[in-house]
């Protein structure tokens, strides 16, 4: 048996944690064990991965932030290193520093490390925790993945031929549309059928932007309304911002959902103004939905899987309203999209398997 350590798992319901979900959940997992080592008290997935391995065991690992108890938590890590000895390493992350929660690994034992880049930039002081590590990360990965060129970019720097693009795959057939379940969420939600609903589903954080979203609702008519899905730290402070905008009867702010799918049914565009992404999963879902699709200029045009979807500027307001106000909101096939794209999630399990098994040989 060999055991797996992966690294990238949080409180907070996002692109990652999904990936590596689906990940465990697909990948042949014969011969492979998996540990799962979070910076924080409780991770998202966390009953359903363990219901997965059946043996009675947490597979998840908890460790306090090292730059607020740097002592206590390297030596927990010591600890953990020690206790149960791994035979790979596989750290899903947006910046390199996160290696350093697994330095003594790497370092002391010598373990293989792949890493696997997911966002294309990062704040301030991310950006600078990621370039001090950049030349660790690529001195030591032997494998360098990446969900897109400029998330590989971010991480790994411009050498393009020794990062392997892994795609964010999902189960298409999950995600396909149903009449069925768009009648049943507008009604839930007081949803006229003249109404078109531009959806959004992410992470509330200041990378995501939402608060985008006001300033178009501003200039558009009460013909179209918002649906945001998701947690996150500036949440509540957009709910205010829509409050004190009078524009609370425009928009519909949901906690994350266990039946995604369904939501995306219900939406007529999809909309993603971040100020960077690296390739969110959520778009490639909607587009499995048949979507169509207005993203920011600054997530990776590897995005596109359909030619319904469309990149424009969040610094001009005036070039999404019109993005939005022309958009064609009929459907399209999106499962044959995504399988044409090779962005089913069985391939990618199947990808990421391969490469486990060559880091390990």
């Amino acid at each position: 048996m060999k055991n797996i350590l992966i690294v990238g798992m949080s409180s907070v319901l996002g692109g990652v944690e999904t990936y590596i979900y689906n990940l465990i959940k697909y990948i042949d997992k014969d011969g492979l064990s998996f540990d799962f080592l979070v910076v924080g008290e409780k991770s998202v997935f966390e009953d359903e991965i363990n219901a997965m391995f059946d043996d009675g065991r947490n597979h998840f690992i908890y460790v306090q932030n090292m730059k607020k108890h740097y002592f206590s938590t390297n030596k927990k890590l010591k600890e953990m290193f020690n206790s149960r000895r791994y035979d790979l390493i596989y750290i899903n992350t947006v910046t390199a520093a996160r290696t350093i929660y697994c330095k003594y690994g790497i370092e002391k034992q010598n373990i293989p490390l792949i890493v696997h880049s997911h966002s294309s930039q990062g704040n301030f002081f991310r950006n600078i925790n990621n370039n001090l590590y950049k030349r660790y990360v690529n001195k030591h990965s032997c494998f360098k993945l990446a969900c897109s060129d400029l998330a590989g970019e971010k991480v790994f720097g411009k050498n393009k031929e020794e990062i392997v693009i892994v795609p964010n795959g999902i189960d298409a057939s999950r995600f396909s549309y149903s009449s069925l379940w768009r009648e049943e969420i507008r009604k839930e939600h007081g949803i006229s059928d003249n109404k078109i609903v531009i959806g959004h589903v992410g992470r509330f954080s200041a990378e995501k932007n939402q608060q985008f979203f006001i300033e178009l609702c501003k200039k558009l008519n009460d013909d179209y309304v918002f649906m945001c899905i998701g947690d996150g730290d500036t949440k509540e402070n957009v709910i205010k911002m829509i409050n004190d905008n009078n524009l609370s009867n425009r928009f519909i702010i949901l906690p994350v959902k266990s039946d995604i799918e369904r939501y995306y049914s219900a939406m007529d565009i999809f909309a993603m103004p971040s100020l960077f992404e690296g390739l969110p999963i959520v778009a490639v879902e909607a587009q499995a939905s048949g979507l169509p699709i207005i993203l920011s200029s600054t997530v990776s045009e590897q995005t596109a899987l359909s030619d319904r979807c469309e990149f424009v500027s969040i610094d001009s307001l005036d070039d999404w309203i019109q993005a939005i106000q022309v958009k064609d909101i009929s459907r399209y096939e999106g499962k044959k999209v995504i399988i044409d794209n090779k962005f089913e999630v069985n391939e990618t399990a199947e990808m990421v398997r391969k490469i486990f098994d060559e880091a390990m040989l």
